[in-house]
């Protein structure tokens, strides 16, 4: 997937060096890890939301550690894998999954509480939707689980960003990754900034969407400052 995103900004044509600005939220934040480890000079800023640098060191699925496992995502990934729900309950689920009940129980101004809310959008995306075939979903999930980068991949992610830093973000109700693994990220990441969001859960950019485009319009303007200040120096 990191290829084809590379690709992708090649067939753009944003070619510039250290023009674009990559926001990867749970997967996307793991295929930004890899573009700045492949050294595509365009590249930026970095910001991970959700994220871990590895699912298979220690956490998540292997092994199955009561302590850390994410029981909630593991149940959402093998009952959508196995294709088992009708979508309506696939909506449920992953609405249990991605938000936390704090959020979810919120009775908005209209009467109604924020989970039917959210259901009505992700029915209505669900709809609008071609279901992704097997094979993909698969891909997407292998893809997902192999994900690693060493401490010394993570080093050189850091470095190859200067003079910007890596912004990585997280909630502490995170249910798909372990909020532990993001601030681990953020210890491998030298000069990184992590910020966690209290009742937070994965979907922050749904959750908090007015906090979430607040930081990216912050490092955007960081990074563009630090990168002018340098090349005038």
């Amino acid at each position: 997937m990191a290829k084809d995103v590379i690709e992708l900004i090649e067939l753009i044509g944003w070619r510039e060096e250290r023009s674009v600005h990559l926001f990867g939220i749970s997967m996307g934040g793991m295929i930004g890890q890899e573009l700045v480890n492949s050294s595509l000079s365009a590249l930026q800023r970095l910001v991970q939301s959700g994220c871990s640098h590895s699912l298979l060191d220690h956490t998540f699925i292997v092994p199955l550690d009561p302590q850390t496992l994410q029981w909630k995502g593991f149940v959402l990934f093998v009952k959508v894998f196995s294709r088992v729900l009708t979508k309506e309950q696939e909506c449920s689920l992953l609405i249990d999954t991605l938000f936390p009940p704090v959020f979810t129980n919120e009775r908005l101004p209209n009467g109604c509480l924020r989970k039917e809310e959210l259901y009505a959008r992700f029915l209505l995306l669900a709809n609008l939707t071609p279901k992704q075939p097997l094979a993909g979903s698969l891909g997407q999930l292998w893809g997902a689980v192999t994900h690693s980068l060493s401490r010394d991949a993570l080093g050189k992610v850091s470095e190859d960003l200067k003079p910007a830093k890596v912004l990585v973000l997280t909630g502490d109700s995170d249910e798909i990754i372990n909020p532990a693994r993001s601030s681990e990220l953020h210890k491998f990441l030298p000069g990184s900034e992590l910020v966690i969001f209290k009742s937070g859960g994965h979907a922050l950019c749904y959750q908090v969407p007015q906090e979430f485009n607040a930081l990216l319009e912050r490092v955007m303007k960081e990074a563009n400052a630090r990168f002018s200040s340098n090349i005038d120096n």
